[in-house]
């Protein structure tokens, strides 16, 4: 039996929604650059739908009220959301396609991490509304870079 394997490879086929771009598409040294002119704090969000929600009902609900609601925060200064059509993972030298691990995966911007905790207090209506179409939610905060 495999206990624990390492994925060589993850690869995402997504389909890409820019609902609010970050002031700068250019990603400096430092990362993107905000309307302050500082770079920004970028939060990525891995969502697994609920599984009563079919995934055509799932994303209508995500596009109609759930992006609403945080394309309506002043705080929010980019905001993209990654619709995933497919999951492939490289294994050793097996590959296995159309991993069901997630079904969602948003890319979200501030100027800092206290304007973060501003706009998505864990009990504020957008969180509340995230926990109710979704089972799981994995937050990440990372520093964006460009390593061209």
């Amino acid at each position: 039996d495999v206990i624990f394997a390492v994925a060589k490879d993850v690869g995402l086929d997504v389909e890409r929604h820019q609902l609010n771009a970050p002031p700068s598409l250019e990603i400096g040294g430092e990362g993107r650059i905000g309307r302050s002119g500082k770079p920004l704090k970028k939060r990525i969000t891995i969502l697994r739908r609920a599984s009563r929600l079919e995934i055509a009902e799932y994303r209508k609900e995500w596009w109609d009220v759930h992006a609403a609601m945080v394309r309506a925060l002043p705080e929010v200064e980019g905001y993209f959301g990654n619709h995933v059509q497919r999951v492939v993972v490289e294994i050793g030298d097996a590959t296995v396609a159309d991993v069901p691990a997630l079904d969602n995966l948003v890319e979200l911007w501030f100027a800092d991490i206290a304007a973060m905790r501003r706009a998505l207090p864990p009990e504020g209506h957008v969180q509340r509304h995230a926990k109710s179409i979704h089972s799981n939610l994995t937050i990440v905060l990372v520093h964006e870079i460009r390593i061209s």
